[in-house]
């Protein structure tokens, strides 16, 4: 990752943050592999199928965002 890409998280680029983190979390979250995410499917059903990635979309902050005047 290095310096520059710690750079593009500052200031006027500290929305990258979120962006990196909601990416983080959902790429996580679609892997089988990773240790705890079968069990998170427990609790919040499997985002690989349609109907549970739906209902978790319809209620995320990030998917639901926006603009406000």
């Amino acid at each position: 990752m290095g310096r520059q890409w710690s750079k593009n998280r500052k200031y006027l680029k500290k929305k990258n943050t979120f962006t990196d983190i909601i990416a983080y979390a959902l790429t996580t979250m679609l892997d089988p592999t990773i240790p705890l995410t079968t069990s998170e499917w427990e609790e919040w059903g499997d985002p690989r199928k349609e109907v549970f990635s739906h209902c978790m979309k319809s209620y995320s902050p990030v998917d639901n965002v926006s603009i406000q005047l």
